[in-house]
């Protein structure tokens, strides 16, 4: 499955939220690529279990959907766990070494590139709706252009 930026998901070392939970060992770091409730709830629990965790957002705040003082209070709290941030930045390319970790190239909004070493990579940027093949026009539904079944006021 293709992933951020070049980095494919091999759910070993560049992992998706079922791969995160498979995982055999905890590991020493861990990058989250998105700053959404699922990467979030994953990079706590392995803080919680003694790994150092990054999480990677390209906006200015965690949850952006969230009310803002909601999600300024969830961001202190993972704070407190220990988990860092780089917010405003964005994941250029990565490659993934395998057993010799992961190297994330980011840039933040100023411009500014540096390199992230980490064991692994949880890329956490949203689930795609699979739909293809469904003949869901058979039962009268409409999908959008991203493969999202159109719905009215009722759902």
């Amino acid at each position: 499955m293709p992933a951020a930026s070049g980095l494919a998901t091999d759910e070993k070392y560049v992992v998706s939220s079922t791969g995160a939970l498979e995982l055999k060992t905890v590991p020493k770091r861990m990058v989250v690529i998105g700053g959404g409730v699922i990467g979030l709830e994953m990079g706590s629990v392995y803080a919680r279990l003694g790994t150092e965790v990054t999480v990677i957002q390209h906006t200015d705040r965690i949850c952006p959907f969230l009310d803002k003082e909601v999600g300024k209070a969830f961001h202190n709290s993972l704070k407190k766990q220990g988990i860092k941030f780089a917010l405003n930045t964005k994941v250029i390319d990565g490659v993934n070494n395998k057993e010799n970790g992961v190297k994330i190239n980011v840039e933040d909004n100023k411009g500014v590139k540096s390199v992230i070493d980490t064991d692994i990579c949880l890329v956490s940027i949203g689930r795609h709706a699979y739909t293809d093949g469904l003949k869901l026009e058979n039962a009268g539904l409409t999908t959008n252009d991203r493969g999202q079944v159109e719905i009215n006021d009722h759902w």
